[in-house]
């Protein structure tokens, strides 16, 4: 619904024109759409919309701080929409909202963009729009009021498992260094035709270039027939 309206120009003619979107009660679809146009680059006024969503979460979301603080935002928001009262065969009446301008393909991208937020924020669902992902960066529409970390459980325990990961090597390097180190302190002056190193991958099973970067961080002691030379 919101797709199609944000792309159909306005009609003069009432009868021309598109079917209203608040006549009744925006849908998921229509969320579904914005975080598609947040993920796009192709999307027009894309890159705008998300820094109007970008500043929109940073004030809390506090709207009504949001568009008060920045007066040419609050009048392109504000014009982006047109009101259509319709009476019913009821004792009520329903307010229908069109987007203004001659659609988005002739409207500069910033007020596409600024059509788009103002439907979003008219959105009882509004709340369930987050991002990006930490792992992914993409927006998307929360499954819980709760998640507001991750795009999904995929990214979740992707992201949480590299911790996990980077620990198990580190405490997996941890233990060949004191492995390594040990025969390097148990080395003696010897007249065989090799250096220290040499000896000590002959033992250790390690390679040269791996002893030599150990020793360049400081993670091994020289032996101290070595140290006395320098």
């Amino acid at each position: 619904m919101l797709k199609s309206l944000i792309n159909t120009s306005r009609s003069p003619s009432r009868k021309a024109r598109p079917k209203p979107v608040l006549a009744h009660e925006p849908s998921r679809s229509d969320l579904e759409y914005i975080r598609d146009v947040l993920n796009s680059e192709a999307s027009k006024g894309a890159t705008e919309l998300r820094r109007l969503i970008e500043r929109w979460f940073a004030s809390g979301p506090n709207l009504q701080k949001m568009l008060h603080s920045d007066s040419v935002l609050w009048k392109g928001v504000q014009h982006s929409w047109e009101s259509l009262y319709i009476p019913t065969r009821t004792e009520r009446a329903r307010i229908a909202l069109f987007p203004a301008g001659p659609g988005a393909d002739k409207q500069s991208a910033e007020a596409v963009a600024h059509t788009i937020f103002a439907a979003l924020t008219l959105n009882p669902r509004c709340d369930l729009l987050a991002g990006p992902c930490v792992r992914c960066h993409s927006y998307y529409i929360k499954k819980t009021r709760h998640q507001k970390v991750y795009c999904s459980q995929r990214c979740g325990s992707a992201a949480t498992a590299l911790p996990a990961v980077r620990k198990k090597r580190a405490a997996e390097h941890a233990r060949k260094v004191k492995e390594v180190q040990a025969v390097v302190s148990g080395l003696r002056p010897t007249s065989r035709n090799l250096g220290w190193k040499e000896r000590v991958c002959e033992r250790t099973g390690v390679t040269v270039k791996w002893l030599s970067r150990a020793a360049n961080k400081g993670e091994l002691s020289l032996p101290r027939f070595v140290q006395s030379r320098q």
